[in-house]
């Protein structure tokens, strides 16, 4: 059989393509990664996260409303009201 350049392309989209499937059967077949995205409680954990996301903004609207300075005395923090 004659090797040119043609016959190389085809071996390399070969190789590439067994590579490619080589990985995918042995992700899918794997137990000891877990591929599930899904929970059977997904929407309960969601608005849990979402609890939390809105304390994390809760806390920090306000963080430019602060004013700190520095006095001989030491650190001057003052709060705006609203």
């Amino acid at each position: 059989m004659k090797f040119n350049w043609g016959t190389g392309i085809v071996l390399a989209f070969i190789g590439f393509i067994g590579f490619i499937l080589f990985f995918v059967v042995r992700m899918s077949t794997d137990n000891r990664a877990n591929h599930d995205l899904v929970t059977e409680d997904y929407y309960r954990q969601e608005l849990a996260y979402q609890k939390e996301i809105d304390a994390q903004n809760n806390a920090t609207k306000d963080i430019n409303k602060l004013q700190v300075r520095k006095s001989p005395d030491g650190l001057e923090i003052r709060f705006q009201k609203k």
